[in-house]
C-alpha cells in the first residue's frame, strides 16, 4: 500500500472572491482590493480566526481589524452603521458584533476550502482587545507559507482590512 499523496494547502483567495463573499453573505454592495501586507501585532486591534483540519492542525487564518470585524458583524445583523463605528473607536467590539462576526469567519471557511485541500473547519475566533490569542496562532501569524490581505468596503459601512494566512 503506498503512504497517502499529501493534498495542496487550502487556497489563498483573490479579491474577486473575498468582494463576492461579503456581497453575497450581508447583502450590500461591496468592493475588495489587494494590499500591501501590514504588520499584525500581538498588542494590536484584530480579530483573529483559527481554521483546522480534520488532523487538528491549524492550516489557515484570518486577521480583521476591527473596522472590517464591526463592519461585517454590524452589516450581516442589520445594525446601524454608527454602532460599528462607536464600537470601532471605543478599541473593542461589542458583543453582538463579536458573536456576528464569528458567523462571518465561520462562513468565511468557504473561502478556504477546495476539492484539492484539505477541509478546514472553524476552530475558534478571538478579539486580542480581549482574550489572549494562543501561541500556536502567533506563531502562524509570524512564519506563514502564504499571506494576502484586502482592503474591504461595505456600503453603508465603511471600510476595514482583512487578512488571509495560509501553513
Amino acid at each position: 500500500m503506498r503512504p497517502p499523496v499529501d493534498v495542496a494547502g487550502p487556497p489563498v483567495p483573490i479579491q474577486e472572491a473575498v468582494g463576492e463573499f461579503v456581497t453575497a453573505l450581508v447583502g450590500r454592495g461591496c468592493a475588495a482590493s489587494k494590499v500591501a501586507l501590514t504588520p499584525i501585532e500581538p498588542d494590536g486591534a484584530h480579530v483573529v480566526a483559527a481554521y483546522r483540519d480534520t488532523q487538528g492542525r491549524v492550516l489557515a487564518l484570518s486577521v480583521a481589524d476591527l473596522d472590517f470585524a464591526a463592519g461585517t458583524g454590524a452589516s450581516l445583523g442589520m445594525i446601524p452603521a454608527n454602532a460599528a463605528h462607536e464600537s470601532v473607536a471605543a478599541g473593542e467590539l461589542e458583543e453582538t458584533l463579536f458573536e456576528n462576526y464569528q458567523e462571518v469567519a465561520n462562513i468565511m471557511m468557504s473561502l478556504l476550502n477546495s476539492p484539492t485541500s484539505p477541509h478546514l473547519k472553524l476552530d475558534a475566533v478571538w478579539s486580542t482587545a480581549d482574550e489572549a490569542v494562543p501561541d500556536e496562532v502567533w506563531d502562524l501569524v509570524r512564519n506563514p507559507g502564504k499571506r494576502r490581505e484586502f482592503a474591504v468596503t461595505i456600503e453603508g459601512y465603511g471600510s476595514g482590512r482583512l487578512g488571509i494566512i495560509i501553513r
